[in-house]
């Protein structure tokens, strides 16, 4: 999971919205739903919003705040109450899927794309490939509601630690936070098509550990 800078909800919503519907995927949504995606995919670099694998044009739209519950009826069209995501395992038993697929109609307890939320994410990784929150609520959130560590996220993730760990440690003495800083930079910036790498977030949150003891 990475904190996520929403952009500006899509001007086909705000029409949407003006003509006076509230209902998400009400009558003439399709476009809507279509803008959606790809303002999504935008700010996302392609990934999903809770376990960063690679997402494309056929990503599914998460509300944060579930649109079953009706606490939350007024929510159904907020933009900044949508992320991206994976499918999930959809169709796995659910003790396999992970994601909005695990998450259901429960409510968990930080939205990646709040910025009033990131600090407190609190999100680290194990070297493992584990990933967990300093919230003792929100980490059994993780664990439990999103399948966040399930073996095969845990595997991936670890795969990219490994690959850092390795590149930090492949030429004779230590790394200069310069060096460093442009593993860094590499890892934060898109590709050419606005795509970040895969689980870029623990590649990243593994740098700057190193970088803090130069």
């Amino acid at each position: 999971m990475r904190a996520i800078r929403k952009g500006s909800e899509p001007l086909e919503l705000s029409r949407y919205r003006a003509a006076g519907n509230t209902e998400y995927d009400g009558p003439n949504f399709t476009p809507v739903k279509g803008a959606i995606r790809t303002a999504l995919l935008e700010e996302q670099g392609w990934l999903c919003a809770y376990c960063m694998t690679r997402i494309d044009e056929n990503v599914k739209v998460e509300h944060w705040h579930c649109r079953s519950n009706k606490v939350y009826k007024g929510e159904q069209i907020d933009y900044g109450n949508m992320l991206g995501v994976c499918t999930g395992n959809r169709g796995g038993a659910p003790k396999e899927q992970h994601c909005d697929e695990r998450k259901g109609d429960g409510d968990i307890k930080f939205n990646p794309a709040n910025p009033a939320h990131h600090p407190r994410l609190a999100i680290s990784y194990s070297i493992n490939g584990e990933i967990r929150s300093d919230d003792a609520n929100f980490n059994r959130e993780l664990d439990e509601r999103l399948n966040l560590n399930h073996a095969k996220l845990i595997n991936n993730r670890r795969a990219v630690s490994d690959e850092v760990i390795k590149c930090l440690n492949k030429s004779a003495g230590c790394r200069t936070r310069a060096e460093v800083d442009r593993m860094v930079h590499g890892w934060k910036t898109p590709d050419r098509r606005g795509r970040l790498q895969e689980y870029c977030d623990v590649a990243v949150f593994f740098l700057e550990k190193r970088r803090k003891r130069l």
